[in-house]
C-alpha cells in the first residue's frame, strides 16, 4: 500500500542515533510500526522505542482516522513523498534546493498574507484539531526586511508570562519589526530561543521539547 493522507498527518521515521518517537499529548493520534520489509508490526498511540531496522508513521487529528483503517497488524505499508507547486505541478528538487515545513505566511510586500485554511494549518470543517491557528500559542517566526535582513522572533504562550499571539497578530508585530516578508514556523511547546546555550524565552514545555529542526544563525567569519 503507498497513499499520502493530506491535512494534519505527523510522520517519523527513526534515524540509527535516536529510536524515540515524540509523543501525542492531546487529541486522536496513532503510531503504526513497520519493520524493514514493509510490514506493520505493531499499533498503538504515539511515543515510545523503536526496535533496530524498524520505522514508524504517526499521524494526528483527522489523518489518525486514515491511518487507523489503512495500517493495520500485517498490511504492507510504504511511504512517498511529493511536493506540488502552487498551481498543481509537481516541483522537481535540486541538489542545492532545501525545503522547510511552515506556514501560513505572515506578510508579503509588506501586507498582511494570512491564508491559512488555503495553505492547510487550518480546516473549518475540523476546527478542534485546528486550535493551534485558531487561538492565541507561543509562536516562531521569521521574516525579511527591505535590505533582505532576516527577522526572527518568538512569542511565549504562558500564563502570567505572555497570552501568545494569533497569525494575524504575528503579522502586525512582524510588520512594527520592518519586515516586507513574514511566516510563522512552528510555535506551542516547539518555541525556543537560544543565543550560545542559553534559552531566552519561557518555553512552555518543560523539560524542554525535543525538535527535528531548527534555524541557527552563525557568525561568517
Amino acid at each position: 500500500m503507498e497513499s499520502s493522507p493530506g491535512g494534519s498527518d505527523a510522520r517519523a521515521r527513526s534515524s540509527s542515533r535516536d529510536r524515540t518517537l515524540p509523543a501525542q499529548t492531546s487529541g486522536p493520534a496513532r503510531k503504526a510500526v513497520v519493520d524493514p520489509q514493509g510490514q506493520v508490526v505493531s499499533v498503538g498511540t504515539p511515543g515510545g522505542s523503536l526496535p533496530a531496522g524498524d520505522w514508524a508513521v504517526q499521524a494526528i487529528g483527522t489523518d489518525e482516522a486514515w491511518l487507523a483503517s489503512h495500517a493495520q497488524v500485517g498490511a504492507r505499508l510504504s511511504v512517498s513523498e511529493r511536493l506540488w507547486t502552487g498551481q498543481g505541478q509537481p516541483l522537481q528538487l535540486s541538489p542545492g534546493m532545501t525545503a522547510a515545513s511552515a506556514g501560513p505566511m505572515l506578510l508579503q510586500n509588506g501586507r498582511t498574507a494570512v491564508d491559512a485554511v488555503a495553505e492547510g494549518v487550518l480546516d473549518p470543517r475540523d476546527l478542534n484539531d485546528y486550535t493551534f491557528s485558531a487561538y492565541r500559542h507561543a509562536r516562531t517566526m521569521i521574516g525579511v526586511d527591505s535590505q533582505g535582513r532576516i527577522i526572527l522572533a518568538t512569542v511565549d504562550g504562558i500564563a502570567g508570562v505572555s497570552e501568545g499571539m494569533t497569525l494575524t497578530e504575528e503579522a502586525a508585530l512582524m510588520r512594527s519589526l520592518r519586515a516586507v516578508d513574514a511566516m510563522n514556523l512552528d510555535g506551542g511547546g516547539s518555541t525556543q530561543f537560544a543565543s550560545y546555550g542559553q534559552v531566552l524565552d519561557d518555553p512552555s514545555s518543560s523539560p524542554l521539547r525535543p525538535v527535528g529542526d531548527t534555524i541557527e544563525a552563525v557568525p561568517n567569519t
